[in-house]
């Protein structure tokens, strides 16, 4: 084997072992407020079905002390 083919096969067996080793992980590109705001998002889109289940009522049961009713 000639020193040029020799060296071409080390290279492609190194390039390959290398290969090998690389690991690429996806990463989205978003600053810290885009983030806050897909977050809060979330938290809107779970809560406001909570808010519609009565059907425009009040879902809360909320009693006041007798002091607090109005006549």
């Amino acid at each position: 084997m000639s020193e040029a083919s020799d060296t071409k096969l080390q290279l492609s067996r190194m390039k390959d072992v290398l290969a090998k080793k690389i690991w690429d992980k996806a990463v989205v590109n978003e600053g810290p407020n885009a983030k806050l705001v897909g977050q809060l998002q979330e938290e809107v889109d779970t809560l406001r079905p909570r808010t519609t289940e009565g059907h425009g009522q009040d879902t809360c049961a909320v009693s006041l002390l007798p002091e607090e009713q109005v006549s």
